[in-house]
């Protein structure tokens, strides 16, 4: 078995250029909610900006990941597996990050930590899924399968 898949015949990968573009709006869009996030809880002291710069790099790497995932993948004969590793990539790198903070930081207590990391998975995970529902629906082979392409018919009556 080849560790590479193959393109379909049908489908074309996105550009690195499409995709570089995609990751920088998802890379300002989390600098955006994290200082948003930080502004709101400035109440948390000392470990405030710390938190939420380590929160918004977690979300925003994690997204990242799933992001080049999808594409990577999009064209290929593994693209239903690649839409499911980034599944796993953008929800359980920042769920497990989240419980290691709080073993490791005991100062970061747990409503310090829902009050700061969940607002920005949040931000991540729409973000992440409107530019992957994107990267897939102007693949051609998935494009098909969501309408495009299809002949409009009128109802008869």
């Amino acid at each position: 078995m080849d560790p590479i898949p193959e393109p379909l015949a049908q489908g074309e990968r996105p550009s690195i250029w499409a995709v570089v573009k995609r990751l920088l709006l998802l890379a300002g869009v989390m600098a955006l909610a994290g200082v948003v996030v930080g502004y709101w809880n400035q109440e948390l002291g000392a470990t405030g900006p710390h938190l939420v710069w380590m929160s918004a790099t977690c979300c925003g790497l994690s997204a990242s990941a799933a992001l080049i995932l999808v594409a990577v993948t999009v064209s290929t004969s593994w693209a239903f597996q690649g839409i499911l590793g980034s599944i796993l990539l953008r929800t359980f790198i920042p769920l497990a990050m989240g419980i290691i903070w709080v073993v490791i930081h005991a100062e970061w207590s747990t409503k310090k930590l829902i009050a700061v990391h969940v607002p920005l998975f949040l931000v991540s995970l729409t973000v992440e899924t409107i530019l992957v529902v994107d990267i897939v629906s102007t693949s051609s082979r998935f494009g098909t399968m969501l309408g495009k392409g299809r002949v409009s018919r009128k109802m008869h009556g």
